[in-house]
C-alpha cells in the first residue's frame, strides 16, 4: 500500500490521489508536524487507570457493573483540568465541534464509493476485494487490472476490456472461476474443491512470506535505534518507496542514506565543539560585512578557513576602534576550527586573568596554565580593554610563554603595540609578551568606522 505522505526531513510529498480527493471534496488539506511516537504519557495514564479500578476490587459484580463504573471514571476524568491545556477535555471537544461541519460534496463520496479501481495481479492471480478473493487469467500476473462493482458482480477489465466477471460472494474467502485459468499448470487441476485447496495453500504461503518481511522491516528499525542510525530510521521508508517505485536504485539510494546520516553526525559534533568553545554568539565569515571595512584583505582573511596558522602555530592579531568587528573575525576562525575537530576555546582577558588569579590562590596555577595551554587554539577577547597591573600582567605573560610555539592564540585588542607598557603596567613584561605574541603571527589593523554606528552617524555631527 502506497503511503498517503511520504516524508524525507523536513520535506513531505503528498500522494496525488490524495490530493485529488481533498480537491474533489472541497476540504483543506493540512498535514500535521513530523515527530517521533510519544508513548510514555500513555502509559502513565493506562497505569492510573488501572490504580482508579483497583479501588474497586473484589466490589464488581459483573460485566455490566464494569462498564458502568468505567463510565463514571471516563466522565470524572473529562470534568478534570488538562495539565497541559488547563482546560478540562469535556470542554475543549464541546468547542471543537463547533468547527465540525458536514461534508461540503456528499455526491462526491458515492463516487469515490463506485470509482474504478486498480491493481497488479499477484502471482496468486486473484484479486482481493471486500475482504474476499477473486481469480483473473494467469496471463495478467504482474499487470496492472481496474476493477468495478456494479449490480452486485465484480468486473475486472485490462486496456479497457472485460477479462473477468464474478458474482460478489464475501462469504466464500476465494471465488474461482475455470474459465479464467487457460493458461498455467493450475490447469491440471478440475475439481473447484482442489483448486481452491491448492490455491489457498499459494495465498498462505504468500501471508507469511509478507508477515516475514514485515517482521524483518520492524527488526531493521531495531537495529537502527540500536546502532543509534536515527536518520536512517527516519528515512528509509521514504528510499524504499523510491527504489520500490523505480525512481532510483538501490545502490544510490544507500548512498544518499550513508550521507544523510554522515551529515548528521557531521552537524551534531559542529553542535557539541561550538557550545564547549564558550563562544558569546555564534558569527561566521559569511555574516561579516567586507565592504563596511574595505581596507581588510577579505582573501587573506577567508585563507584562515584551511587552517594552515594552526599547523604553523602562528597567531593572529585583531587591532581596532570598537565595532569594526574585531570579535566576530576571531569567532569566525574559532568555529571554523571547532567544527574541525581542533579544541577551541573563547575567553575575555578580564575574566582570564581573575581565573588566574584564583588559581594562584588556590595553589593550582600551574594546573589552570596546562589547561588554557592545551587548546588546539586559545582565543583572548578585548586584550587591554581594561588596564591591567603588573601582578597580573605577570600571570599573563606566564600562559603566553608556556603556550609559545605550541599552539596558537588569537587575540583581539582596541589600543596599538606602542601603549603596551601603559596597559599592562611594566615595560619589560610587555616588550617579553609582545616579543612572544609577534614571533610567529599575522596581524590585521581595522581602520574604519564602527559597524554598530551603521545609519547613526547624523546624530553625532555638530550643529
Amino acid at each position: 500500500m502506497p503511503a498517503l505522505v511520504t516524508a524525507n526531513g523536513e520535506n513531505k510529498k503528498i500522494h496525488p490521489s490524495v490530493i485529488q480527493f481533498f480537491k474533489d471534496l472541497g476540504v483543506k488539506l493540512i498535514l500535521c508536524k513530523i515527530r517521533t511516537p510519544q508513548t510514555k504519557g500513555k502509559d502513565e495514564v493506562s497505569n492510573k487507570y488501572a490504580q482508579w479500578l483497583n479501588a474497586y476490587n473484589g466490589k464488581i459484580k459483573n460485566k455490566e457493573h464494569l462498564l458502568k463504573i468505567i463510565e463514571k471514571l471516563n466522565l470524572d476524568i473529562n470534568k478534570q483540568k488538562n495539565t497541559r491545556t488547563n482546560i478540562p477535555p469535556i470542554l475543549l471537544f464541546r468547542k471543537e465541534k463547533e468547527y465540525l461541519s458536514p461534508l461540503p460534496n456528499q455526491e462526491i463520496l458515492k463516487f469515490y464509493e463506485n470509482e474504478m479501481r486498480s491493481c497488479k495481479v499477484p502471482p496468486t492471480f486473484v484479486i482481493q476485494y471486500k475482504g474476499a478473493k477473486y481469480s483473473v487469467f494467469s496471463y495478467f500476473i504482474n499487470k496492472i487490472v481496474k476493477y468495478k462493482e456494479e449490480d452486485n458482480k465484480l468486473y475486472i477489465f485490462y486496456q479497457n476490456e472485460l477479462v473477468a466477471e464474478h458474482k460478489i460472494n464475501s462469504k466464500k474467502s476465494i471465488n474461482y472461476k475455470k474459465n479464467t485459468t487457460n493458461k498455467g499448470s493450475i490447469n491440471k487441476f478440475k475439481d473447484d474443491d482442489e483448486i481452491e485447496r491448492i490455491t489457498a495453500k499459494n495465498l498462505a504461503k504468500f501471508k507469511d512470506l509478507g508477515e516475514k518481511l514485515m517482521s524483518n522491516y520492524i527488526k531493521l528499525m531495531n537495529n537502527f535505534d540500536s546502532l543509534k542510525l536515527s536518520t536512517f530510521r527516519t528515512n528509509i521508508d521514504y528510499f524504499i518507496d523510491e527504489v520500490n517505485s523505480d525512481k532510483t536504485t538501490l545502490v544510490d539510494a544507500l548512498y544518499d542514506l550513508t550521507n544523510k546520516e554522515l551529515e548528521f553526525r557531521q552537524e551534531r559534533v559542529n553542535h557539541a565543539m561550538i557550545v564547549t568553545s564558550h563562544f558569546p554568539f555564534v558569527k561566521t565569515f559569511d555574516d561579516y560585512d567586507f565592504s563596511y571595512q574595505p581596507k581588510l584583505n577579505k582573501d587573506e582573511i577567508l585563507d584562515f578557513k584551511n587552517l594552515r596558522f594552526i599547523q604553523n602555530n602562528e597567531n593572529i592579531v585583531f587591532m581596532g576602534t570598537p565595532g569594526t568587528g574585531k570579535t566576530h573575525l576571531a569567532i569566525s576562525i574559532g568555529i571554523e576550527s571547532a567544527k574541525n575537530r581542533y579544541q577551541t576555546y573563547f575567553i575575555n582577558c578580564n575574566e582570564l586573568i581573575l581565573q588566574l588569579k584564583k588559581a594562584k590562590l588556590e595553589n593550582t596555577l600551574a594546573r589552570r596554565l596546562k589547561h588554557f595551554t592545551s587548546y588546539s587554539v586559545l582565543i583572548i577577547d578585548e586584550v587591554s580593554f581594561l588596564p591591567i597591573n603588573a601582578e597580573d600582567s605577570n600571570l599573563l605573560f606566564q600562559l603566553i610563554s608556556m603556550g609559545y610555539e605550541k599552539h596558537p592564540t588569537i587575540f583581539t585588542t582596541n589600543k596599538s603595540f606602542s601603549h603596551c607598557g601603559e596597559i599592562f603596567g611594566d615595560s619589560v613584561i610587555a616588550n617579553a609578551m609582545l616579543d612572544r605574541i609577534l614571533h610567529h603571527s599575522k596581524v590585521f589593523q581595522i581602520i574604519g568606522p564602527s559597524y554598530r554606528m551603521k545609519g547613526k552617524e547624523e546624530l553625532f555631527k555638530e550643529e
